[in-house]
């Protein structure tokens, strides 16, 4: 309390340090928690993805050609997908879907036509995310397997379409001549939840993907975990699959070669900016540097605002020196004045950026959706954004900025005689 007391007096008679300081301090942590939470957001568990940490990716497919000298890299097919990654031991479901969004038309009988994004996925899809059904339910093994021609939709679009989320068993057009029945409405998904996010999901087997023998395809998996912990063990059957796959391949002229699947999620949006190969993190180092030059530049400017602080209280320092007062005890209190100011700052700067990326998460995180025209939104929510990990930088941040602007100028203050200082001499 004294602290602040004094801190106080001090703002009073020189507001402009005390502001600038605070307003320093802010915008540094404003603009480090930004790009903290653009990299957060994308492995936090968010539903429908709450399960990220049991996820398990399958990326993407490599073949090569046993000859040599003809090597691709593509989605899997339905039936490669179901033959490497199907039915694991320990796994409770394997979600195969489009690697993205279609972009087409839907509308009712008769009514308006809207673009939206739609999905191809297979019934399992609704065990590996955890979608919440305002009305009717997700299509089930028996009308995927009979390639039904059914939709489940988002209840943004029920409303839109139909005036209401109560909808199951009404028909919807897409494509101007494709019709499908609605069986389930679900609550709008956050395009930040890319693997997920749509507006509309139909069967894999309603467009005849699972049919076709080609190698080359259009999906992607995920598989989840019945714990945290079996990418090892899934590795492992994946392997023995994939020598058995490529003794059939051979006959063909292809051989599947391993790009490191299943991936965790932080391994899988690595593995994508790096096009599955082997390479660095290069958003983890982008987003050090960020951080590194964001920290940097302000506690600099901090440090020198610090000494203008300091000089304006030579004075003071020598008297208190004079009648005893320890360096250290100074030293102490220099900091935690500056603390003070610094926390301060911090909190506004948190503070700031929680409202900015909650009011501003569309132009933030949209473009995090796979070939989606960004029809939908990218909601988060608070308590999505303001977790333990993102607390945890922030004091870091704080305790880092403390240390560079006050640390030295107050051991520098604290070391000079008290009869220099009296005098009002810095040297």
């Amino acid at each position: 309390m004294r602290y602040i007391t004094q801190l106080w007096r001090e703002m009073r008679s020189v507001p402009l340090i005390g502001v600038v300081t605070i307003a320093g301090t802010a915008l540094s942590l404003f603009l480090i928690m930004i790009t903290v939470m653009l990299e957060d957001v994308k492995v936090a568990p968010i539903a429908p993805e709450s399960n990220r940490a049991r996820f398990l990716y399958t990326g993407r497919q490599e073949l090569r050609s046993v000859e040599g000298g003809n090597t691709r890299q593509t989605p899997y097919a339905y039936k490669t997908m179901v033959e490497l990654f199907g039915d694991i031991p320990n796994m409770e479901a394997l979600a195969i879907f489009s690697q993205g969004n279609s972009v087409s038309s839907v509308k009712v009988p008769q009514g308006r036509a809207f673009m939206t994004d739609f999905r191809h996925v297979n019934y399992e899809f609704w065990k590996v995310f955890d979608f919440t059904f305002v009305a009717g339910r997700p299509f089930n093994p028996e009308e995927f397997n009979s390639g039904a021609a059914l939709a489940v939709i988002t209840e943004d679009l029920a409303r839109k379409l139909f005036g209401t989320t109560d909808v199951a068993g009404r028909e919807i057009i897409i494509d101007q001549f494709r019709s499908y029945k609605v069986v389930g409405v679900v609550k709008d998904v956050p395009t930040v939840a890319d693997s997920a996010y749509a507006q509309i999901w139909i069967p894999l087997s309603a467009t005849g993907e699972v049919d076709h023998d080609e190698l080359n395809g259009s999906v992607i998996g995920i598989i989840l975990a019945d714990r945290e912990g079996r990418r090892n063990e899934v590795r492992a059957e994946i392997m023995r699959r994939r020598e058995i796959f490529n003794a059939r391949m051979k006959e063909l002229g292809w051989k599947h070669h391993d790009l490191g699947a299943p991936y965790l999620v932080t391994e899988f949006r690595t593995a994508m900016w790096n096009g599955f190969q082997d390479g660095m993190d290069m958003d983890k180092v982008r987003s050090g540097a960020i951080i590194f030059i964001l920290l940097l530049v302000p506690a600099i400017n901090l440090s020198s605002m610090t000494q203008s602080r300091l000089r304006r209280r030579v004075r003071e320092i020598g008297v208190r020196r004079a009648f005893g007062c320890t360096r250290s005890r100074l030293v102490r209190e220099i900091i935690a004045e500056n603390f003070i100011l610094t926390l301060a700052g911090g909190i506004i700067g948190v503070v700031a950026s929680l409202i900015f990326t909650w009011l501003g998460a569309d132009f933030l995180w949209s473009y995090d959706t796979w070939g989606s025209n960004a029809a939908g939104s990218a909601f988060v929510s608070l308590t999505t954004l303001l977790n333990w990990r993102i607390a945890l930088y922030t004091i870091v941040v704080c305790f880092v900025l403390n240390l560079l602007s006050s640390g030295i100028p107050a051991w520098r203050a604290a070391c000079m005689k008290p009869v220099d200082a009296i005098g009002g001499l810095q040297k």
